[in-house]
């Protein structure tokens, strides 16, 4: 089973998942953020946006 949860930034997709987690025991997170930083260190860079 695979929970996605999205939203904008300060929505309370953290929170929220915290709280899955823990009526999910064995689920894991996946922060899309930490994803996005990585595409971010991409030589030569992706064009400019300002949605991050």
């Amino acid at each position: 089973m695979i929970v996605w949860l999205n939203g904008t930034h300060g929505s309370g997709k953290t929170t929220t998942s915290d709280f899955v987690q823990q009526l999910l025991p064995d689920a894991r997170v996946l922060d899309a953020e930490k994803v996005s930083e990585v595409l971010m260190d991409i030589k030569p860079g992706l064009p400019a946006t300002d949605n991050f």
